[in-house]
Parts: C-alpha cells; sequence; structure tokens
C-alpha cells in the first residue's frame, strides 16, 4: 500500500499551474506534510479514516473559497472534492456525511452531491436513511463560529472532520486569497471547529492547494518559506496568507480536489473496491453541476467548465489516472499470447 500511496501523492501534486500561479512550491509542501505523518499523506488519511470512523457514525466535510465580488457562491475547486469524499464515506464505510459551509456556498456542494446519487436530508431522517448526507449552515462571526463549533460536536459527535479548499486564518486572524488580498467574504470561522475537534482528540484532516487553506498551520513554516505572500501579504495586516490552523493531516495537492480523490481512492484500495471511487463521467457532471449552482472557475471568476484554469478533460483524465492506479493493485496480470 505503501507504493500506492507514494505515487496518488505525487499525482496529486504534480505542477500544472497556470504560469503566475505559484509554480514550484507542491514538493516543498508535500515534503513537509510527509515528515509530519511520516509515510505518504493520502494513504495516511485514509487509513486513520479507517481507524476511527465505524457504521452510522458521522464525518463533518466543508469546502468554500469565495469572495463576494468575484466568487459570489464559490469556486469549481472545492464541492466535487468534498461531494466525492462524502459519496465513499457513505456508500463504503457507511457512516454520515455532514456537510458545513457558508449559505452561499452550499448550493454548488448540494448539486456535487446530488450528482454521486447521494440525497439530501435533514439530519433526523438522514441518520436512519441510506445513502444521504446533511448540510448545516455554518454562520460568520467569530463568536458564532465557536457557538457552532460547540453545537456540532455536541449534536453530531463527528470522528472525523475533513477540510477541502477552505481558507483559515492567518497569525493575525485575517483571511487572504492566495494571491496576498484580504477576503471580502462574511466567512464562516470554521477553523474553531477543527480547534475543538483536535482538543477532543477527533481526526482533523486538511486538503489545500496555497497555503491558505485551513490545515497548512501544520507547516506554516514552509508556507511563509515558499509560497509568494506566505510570510506578508499585500494588505494592511502585513500577517502573510499562512494558516495557522493545526490538524492531524495536512494533504497538499495541485488542486484541492485532486487532494480529496486521492484520499477517496486510498479508501477505496483499502476497502479492496476500485469501483467506489467516482469516474471521468461523473467528474464532468460535478463540475458541471456546480457551475449551473453559480461556483466559477478559480482562475479566472468565470462560469464555465474548469477548475483552477485546467478544461474539464485534464480534470477527467485525472481521475481516469487515480482508477488505474487502485485497478491495477487489484489485477493479476495473466499473458495474453
Amino acid at each position: 500500500m505503501k507504493i500506492l500511496g507514494e505515487n496518488i501523492d505525487r499525482l496529486c501534486t504534480v505542477d500544472m499551474r497556470l504560469e503566475g500561479q505559484s509554480r514550484g512550491i507542491m514538493d516543498h509542501f508535500l515534503m513537509a506534510a510527509v515528515e509530519k505523518v511520516g509515510g505518504p499523506v493520502a494513504l495516511s488519511a485514509a487509513e486513520r479514516i479507517m481507524t476511527e470512523v465505524k457504521r452510522g457514525d458521522v464525518v463533518a466535510l466543508t469546502t468554500g473559497a469565495f469572495d463576494t465580488r468575484y466568487l459570489p457562491f464559490g469556486e469549481t475547486d472545492g464541492p466535487p472534492g468534498v461531494a466525492a469524499l462524502a459519496r465513499i464515506i457513505s456508500y463504503g464505510l457507511h457512516a454520515k456525511p455532514l456537510l458545513l459551509g457558508e449559505k452561499e456556498t452550499l448550493g454548488p456542494v448540494e448539486a456535487c452531491l446530488k450528482v454521486t446519487g447521494l440525497m439530501v436530508r435533514d439530519p433526523e431522517d438522514a441518520m436512519i436513511a441510506p445513502y444521504t448526507a446533511m448540510v448545516e449552515i455554518y454562520p460568520p462571526g467569530e463568536e458564532e463560529g465557536q457557538a457552532k463549533a460547540r453545537e456540532i460536536m455536541d449534536r453530531f459527535k463527528p470522528k472525523a472532520i475533513i477540510a477541502a479548499e477552505k481558507i483559515g486564518p492567518n497569525k493575525n486572524g485575517i483571511l487572504h486569497s492566495s494571491t496576498g488580498i484580504q477576503c471580502s467574504a462574511p466567512y464562516a470561522r470554521i477553523h474553531h471547529l477543527f480547534d475543538l475537534a483536535r482538543e477532543q482528540k477527533v481526526l482533523t484532516i486538511g486538503i489545500g492547494d496555497n497555503g491558505n487553506e485551513i490545515g497548512y498551520g501544520t507547516i506554516a513554516d514552509t508556507v511563509r518559506q515558499h509560497k509568494p505572500y506566505g510570510d506578508v501579504c499585500q494588505c494592511e495586516c502585513k500577517g502573510g496568507i499562512a494558516d495557522t490552523t493545526v490538524v492531524d493531516v495536512i494533504i497538499p495537492a495541485n488542486i484541492s480536489n485532486w487532494g480529496a480523490y486521492g484520499v477517496e481512492a486510498c479508501l477505496a484500495a483499502l476497502l479492496k473496491d476500485p469501483d467506489l471511487m467516482h469516474g471521468p463521467e461523473m467528474e464532468r457532471r460535478m463540475v458541471e453541476a456546480s457551475v449551473k449552482a453559480g461556483a466559477c472557475d478559480g482562475a479566472f471568476g468565470m462560469l464555465r467548465l474548469m477548475v483552477d484554469g485546467l478544461p474539464m478533460e485534464f480534470h477527467m483524465s485525472f481521475v481516469h489516472l487515480l482508477q488505474a492506479m487502485v485497478q491495477n493493485k487489484f489485477k493479476v496480470r495473466k499473458r495474453d499470447f
């Protein structure tokens, strides 16, 4: 499994960024993340999930990088990633996914969940019905964020908390875009949920692509050293974009969706069922559904079938490669001559 995990990490961190998008940082992020857990990061996250999460348990997931000026309903990076994880958590582990986010960003998330075949139900119904997910608005504001964190932990008692493409605060408590600009959106301060989960010894996982996302506090020094604006941002706070939220496993990825798919692939491998992974056609349909719900390509802020500036065919091919890697783990080669 270790070899598969290492190859999945490599694939998820292949640098395919557009010029001007901080090329060359992924190797640094990955090396630091691997050092923290002592092995492949996507595999480490999947192994921890398998250990901690049992049938009927709740797993909380969050995403939503948005800006009222340019990305009013978020972007196409994030919703497909958490939806794919919700699918395998439901289908493979028979656990209950709980999706959290701002009211502005949950539309694309719900659209992606439906593409995966998961019904979105009220918590009371979801806890007894199979193949369902729950969705909860997480309010903006510091005090509100702390109160909601306590409510989530008390009400749902999640066994794991996962963030993918969810911006976290810098050392001054300010949220920034990847280009060092202070975020204008009324963000949910959901990092409080991760802090509380850590206090209660609940598994926490962060997935991100630029160092400003929840979880990168685990390797914040690496972000400050290698990411443009990591140490000093462009706004008045001058605190850099590096997130300060510490998690059990941080998963760097060239695109955050890819990191989520890497965990999905490792879970499918550990469950010995490659069919639990979503395929290229579902990938296209998820991105299409998120765009119809208002999510934009994060690179250009346009409603089109792209994620972080890369065309749909790239993402479909990426998913296909992941599928092949997991399928080949269980194939015995037979002579065809």
